[in-house]
This record gives C-alpha cells, sequence and structure tokens, in this order.
C-alpha cells in the first residue's frame, strides 16, 4: 500500500471544505446525505441554508446545508455513479485486512489502493461508496479514518443488506400486482361499504388468482389485525393501498378471503391450544378398580344438578340432613386425583380451564377422562366426598367437615329448572344458606340471568336466556359452602392449596346493600343489580397463604367444586387426594410454582372467552338490533351517561359505577362495532 500518497487536492478541495466554512463555486457539485446514504448533485442555486440541486436522473430536488458533505468544482456526475459501480470494496477490504499490523485506514489510503491516479469523478465514487449505506466492509471511526471489520460482522450484514433487498422486491411485486391489475378500484369500493354488509355476505369478494407474493402480504395483514404487532413491511407494503386501521384491514382480509368474520381470532390472538387434548388416560380405570375396595360406598340419596345442557358435572349433593343443633349436608367432588401424573398436571397448567366459546368448548382435561369421572347418573362413580356438619342459626358456622375418598351412585342428572319433589330439602336448605349469608353474614348477592349466544358452522346464532331461579341459588351457595368447608379443613390440617382471596371495601359492601334493597323495590332486571354490585366493587386473587372471600361473608375460601375444568380445583383436589393416601403433598414452592404458570394460562383463556363473546355478541346486535328500537335504562355517574339494554348486560363490563342513581328508562337504537368490541346507545328523539 502506498502509504505515501499525495492526497493534497482531495484534503483542501474537499475534506478541507466539510470541516470548516461552506461555500459554494459556480455550477458546483455537491456530497449529500439522505436517509443514511452519501449522494451527488449539481448545483444550481442558494438561498440561505437551503441548495437546489439536480440529481445524475435529471431531477431537481431542496436539500439542508446541514446535509452537506463537502462541495467542490465542476465533475460529471453520471461518470461518478459508473465509477461508483465498478468500485470493489470487497477486493480494499481483502487487501487491508491482509495487513497484519493495520488497525485503521485513511481515506486517501484506501482510494490509492483503487488507483493511485485517480481522477476527480473516481475519487467521488470511492467516497460515495464507503459512506453509502450499503458498505459492509468498512466502518468509519470518524476523522477520515476507517477499520475493516470482522469477517462474522461483513457475513451478517451481507445477509440483512441481501433480506432488506429481498423485501423490497418483493413489496415492489405485491404493489404492482394491485395496482397494474387494476384492484386498487375494487379496494376503495370496499373501504367505502358500510361494515355489516361483512356479516351478512352482502360484501364483494375478490374471484381473481392471487399470487404467491400477495397472499404472502395478505398473511402478514392478516398477523398485523389479530396481534396488532408494528410491522415495517407490512406499512410500506400496504401505504397508500388502505389506512391501517382494524375496520379497513377488516374489510380488505374479508374481501380477499383471507378471514371469515365469523372466525375466532382470539384463539390466535392469545396463544390459545383449542386442540383436543390427546394424552393416554386409560389406566385411571385400572387404578379406580384397584382401590375400589378401599372406597366408601355412598348410600344417600345423590343427585347432580347443573346449569342448562351441561354435559360436565363436576359435583353432586346428597339428601340433607336436619339434626338436633345442626345440618349435615355430603358434597361429591369427581375424583380428579385418579390423574395424578406429571404429564396431566404438566397439560392442566398450560391450558388453566377448560376453554368456553360461543362455537363449542374444548375441555381442560382428555375428553375420555372428562367422560369417566363426569358424576353421570346410572353408573357406580369415584368420588372425593366432604361429609360438612354446620349450623345455620344465625350465622353459618361450620363443626366438622370429613373427606374421604368414595363411591357413588348418582340417582339423577338435573337442571336448575327442574323443580322437582325429589330435590326440595336441597333448594330450601340452599336458600335458608342464602339468606343467613346475605343478611347475617356481610355476604352479597352473587347469582345473575345470564343471557348466551352459540354459533353453529355457518355463522347462525342460537341464544339462550338463563332465569335465575331458587334451585340456582340453592346449589351455588351449597357449591360456596363446600368452598369454604374445603379451606376450613386444609387450614387446619396445614395442607397447602390455592385459596381464593375476594377483597371488599366496607363503604362499598354496605352502598351494594342499600342499592340491592332500591333495585329490588325498582324492578330492574336481576341481573343489572348483580353487574354493578359484584364487577365495580370486588376484586379476587388466588394465594396460598388461608384467605377468606370477604365479598361472600367467609372467613376462608378455597377452590375445589371444579376440578374437571379449573386447573385451580383440579390441583386442590388431586392436594387432597395425595393427603387422604398419606402420599407426598406439594409445597408451598410447589404450589407458588404451578400458580405463575396457571396465572398466565387461565388469563390469556378468560381473555380470549370475554372478547370472543362480546364480539360474536356485538356482531348479533349489529343484526338483530341494528334497526330495532329497544327498552334501556339510564345510569348516570358524574358526568357520564351509560345505558343499560337488558339483552346486553354481560356485554358491557367498561366503566363500572361504585354509586349510582337509577334515572328512567328510554328507549335506544343500538349502534355495535364488533371490530372494537363497542355497542353505543342512541337516544330516540
Amino acid at each position: 500500500m502506498n502509504t505515501y500518497f499525495s492526497f493534497a487536492f482531495f484534503k483542501d478541495t474537499f475534506l478541507g471544505n466539510r470541516r470548516g466554512e461552506i461555500y459554494m463555486k459556480n455550477n458546483g457539485t455537491v456530497l449529500f446525505f439522505e436517509k443514511g446514504e452519501m449522494k451527488i448533485g449539481a448545483i444550481k442555486k442558494k438561498e440561505g441554508k437551503f441548495f437546489l440541486i439536480s440529481t445524475p436522473d435529471g431531477a431537481e430536488k431542496t436539500i439542508s446545508e446541514i446535509q452537506v458533505f463537502g462541495i467542490f468544482g465542476q465533475v460529471n456526475l453520471q461518470k461518478v455513479e459508473e465509477y461508483k459501480k465498478d468500485i470493489d470494496l470487497q477486493t480494499l477490504w481483502e487487501v487491508v485486512r491482509s495487513v497484519p499490523d493495520l488497525r485503521q485506514v485513511k481515506e486517501d489510503e484506501l482510494i490509492s489502493i483503487q488507483n493511485p491516479h485517480f481522477s476527480q469523478e473516481e475519487l467521488l465514487a470511492i467516497v460515495m461508496k464507503l459512506h453509502s449505506k450499503e458498505n459492509i466492509y468498512f466502518k468509519n471511526v470518524g476523522e477520515g479514518l476507517w477499520v475493516p471489520r470482522e469477517e462474522n460482522d461483513v457475513k451478517s450484514l451481507y445477509h440483512k443488506m441481501k433480506e432488506e433487498n429481498e423485501k423490497k422486491q418483493k413489496i415492489k411485486e405485491f404493489r404492482d400486482w394491485i395496482f397494474q391489475n387494476k384492484i386498487i378500484e375494487s379496494i376503495k369500493v370496499v373501504s367505502n361499504t358500510d361494515i355489516s354488509s361483512f356479516f351478512t355476505g352482502k360484501n364483494i369478494t375478490f374471484e381473481g388468482e392471487i399470487n404467491q407474493t400477495a397472499l404472502e402480504f395478505l398473511r402478514k395483514l392478516r398477523k398485523f389485525f389479530i396481534n396488532g404487532s408494528e410491522e415495517d413491511i407490512v406499512k410500506e407494503a400496504f401505504g397508500g393501498i388502505i389506512e391501517l386501521k382494524r375496520t379497513d384491514i377488516f374489510k380488505l382480509l374479508v374481501f380477499f378471503k383471507v378471514i371469515n368474520p365469523y372466525e375466532n381470532f382470539f384463539i390466535e390472538k392469545f396463544n390459545i391450544n383449542f386442540s383436543d387434548c390427546k394424552l393416554n388416560v386409560d389406566s385411571i380405570i385400572e387404578d379406580y378398580q384397584k382401590q375400589r375396595h378401599r372406597r366408601k360406598i355412598v348410600e344417600d340419596l345423590t343427585y347432580s344438578i347443573d346449569v342448562e345442557g351441561t354435559e360436565i358435572r363436576d359435583d353432586a349433593i346428597s339428601e340433607p340432613k336436619f339434626l338436633d343443633n345442626e345440618t349435615e349436608i355430603l358434597v361429591h367432588i369427581a375424583d380428579t386425583s385418579l390423574l395424578d401424573r406429571e404429564d396431566i398436571i404438566s397439560e392442566v397448567l398450560k391450558r388453566g380451564k377448560t376453554i368456553y366459546f360461543p362455537e363449542g368448548k374444548k375441555d381442560m382435561l382428555p375428553e375420555k377422562a372428562v367422560k369417566k369421572l363426569s358424576l353421570d347418573a346410572g353408573v357406580p362413580k369415584p368420588a372425593i366426598t366432604f361429609r360438612i356438619k354446620f349450623s345455620t342459626d344465625k350465622k353459618i358456622k361450620i363443626n366438622e367437615v370429613e373427606i374421604f375418598k368414595s363411591e357413588i351412585f348418582v340417582r339423577g342428572n338435573y337442571e336448575f329448572s327442574d323443580d322437582v319433589q325429589i330435590l326440595q330439602n336441597i333448594k330450601n336448605l340452599g336458600v335458608n344458606i342464602h339468606n343467613l349469608r346475605i343478611l347475617n353474614m356481610g355476604g352479597v348477592d352473587l347469582i345473575s340471568d345470564d343471557f348466551l349466544i352459540l354459533v353453529d358452522d355457518k355463522g347462525n346464532f342460537i341464544t339462550e336466556r338463563w332465569k335465575v331461579n331458587d334451585m340456582r341459588i340453592a346449589v351455588a351457595e351449597i357449591s360456596m359452602l363446600c368452598s369454604h368447608a374445603i379451606a376450613w379443613f386444609c387450614a387446619k390440617k396445614s395442607i397447602p392449596i390455592f385459596f381464593r382471596r375476594s377483597k371488599i371495601d366496607q363503604n362499598i359492601k354496605d352502598e351494594i346493600h342499600r342499592f340491592n334493597n332500591e333495585s329490588y323495590k325498582s324492578g330492574l332486571p336481576r341481573f343489572y343489580m348483580i353487574w354493578k354490585n359484584i364487577r365495580a366493587s370486588r376484586y379476587i386473587e388466588t394465594t396460598v397463604e388461608p384467605s377468606g372471600a370477604e365479598s361472600l361473608g367467609y372467613d376462608l375460601y378455597a377452590w375445589g367444586t371444579s376440578p374437571l375444568r379449573r386447573g385451580w380445583d383440579f390441583v386442590n383436589i388431586l392436594q387432597i387426594g395425595r393427603f387422604l393416601e398419606g402420599e407426598k403433598l406439594f409445597s408451598e414452592d410447589d404450589l407458588i410454582k404451578m400458580k405463575e404458570k396457571l396465572d398466565i394460562s387461565i388469563s390469556n383463556v378468560e381473555s380470549a372467552e370475554d372478547r370472543r363473546y362480546k364480539y360474536i355478541l356485538s356482531v348479533y346486535l349489529m343484526r338483530e338490533f341494528s334497526d330495532k328500537i329497544v327498552e334501556a335504562t339510564v345510569v348516570e355517574r358524574n358526568r357520564e351517561t351509560i345505558y343499560w339494554v337488558e339483552d346486553i348486560l354481560t356485554f358491557l363490563k367498561g366503566k363500572s359505577p361504585k354509586k349510582a342513581d337509577i334515572l328512567q328508562n328510554v328507549k335506544v337504537i343500538l349502534k355495535s362495532d364488533p371490530l372494537n368490541l363497542k355497542i353505543v346507545p342512541v337516544p330516540v328523539e
């Protein structure tokens, strides 16, 4: 390398100018930076701190003085661009790296390697090449010094640059496909089409062939729509085609048939495993048969009572016994301790709970296990039985809890609407517990009506309404009593389990009771009161410390009555099963580790369920109520006015008024927005 090469001309006319005061020669040439890349232009005129220049392709542009790298005499711009193409930085890099003791190299030294007898055009071409964002061989360390990059860095930058170029090429191909085929005209029509058309099949769809590149970008747009993740390639590809708003994206995806309006996007958004659990559970039957002789046979008349249409029966209740000073009741829980295996526990921790969507459910546990353990009538079933003796004088007081593995025979599977004579004692006991808990123990009313929407595979809606009745209240109360008994027993025996804490401020609790009394008199729908009361005031959390459900009035409370469908309950029943068998228990540390996983999985599932239900309900309202006047109740908080419509109350879980005054009934028209999960009631004049 000629390290003594004279570079006075370059330094005086070029480098000196960029470090000192910039001056302009008549019809001079300027090197300037634009988006990280050095470019060249011929100066046409200068006004203040701005230059008007022409580029080698004949275009004119204005640049700021701060973009200027250097100014000098006239050169042939076209020749500079041609020389730039011929410069081989890789060869320069290889030569420089061949000198063992060389750590830094000057610009004039690099140029002398290329050609000691350079012209102005060649000089500028090399400088432009060095400062180009495509220079992957040398790193500028300032003051005209460059460092040759390491070979691994060069390879990495090369692949990155290659990927960037491929990305640009694909974007170009996609946009050419959109514009050259005049698809953009149809897209404009789609953008102006009312959103409701996309849920009634009245929208236009693309009937041509989508090439592979276009399909790839549409799938990226679909991912962008579902996850909301920022992707520059999506912004670049669809810029000027559509606005990247949820509604416009949705319309475009439906137009190209990349998304079905009724598709469950939330499965993907929250990373939900909606597949069937395939674990082998054949051994549970063998295990049950082996230990069957050690189980206590329950002779009491036993029934399961659950919500209409249920296929999973986690619990059953025996006919209560009314003794001199106390009541005895047997509550039987499906014995999931037969599933105490690492692979099944791991699967439960990943799933969290049974998933309920309008289009169907997927069980947390393998379907085969659920069918074998569900407390269906007519066949002997393994259970864990809780014999609870309690007093019902002024408050509910547990006196004794006995827990044992049992075999039960359920005489009948009933629904809440089955008000038959043989269930009257269970119903009456449950209602009595309810009244004591609400009136004497400071608990709040909890059970509400349900409005349910199901969706078949053709997008048809099936609606169901579950009304609160005494039987539903009774079963819920006995289940809550059992949860209290589980916590009471395990706290007493120092058995680590998941407790359920439910906190509520006493002032709010007092307000709830006041509001309950007024609401009953007002004739408002029952679940308006319940939703307002509970959702607005309490929060629930799971803990391994003994805790109570203040909002329910119980000083100790635990998960446990739904082990076939909830992870918390499943683990607790396993723990109780281990205790009964004298096996090693899960430690508190074990439970804390499980809790970390269950918190995430259950949160994801519940978020997906909630948003899916809101989405389908909003679509339902759009289709069925958009042109109808409906009755609503107005509630005011501060300056906000909220309209409550009876059939959509379970949908509106937003801003919760902690104190409300009932104003009046009004008539409204519902404006539904499925994509943003909103319903806006507009008063009728």
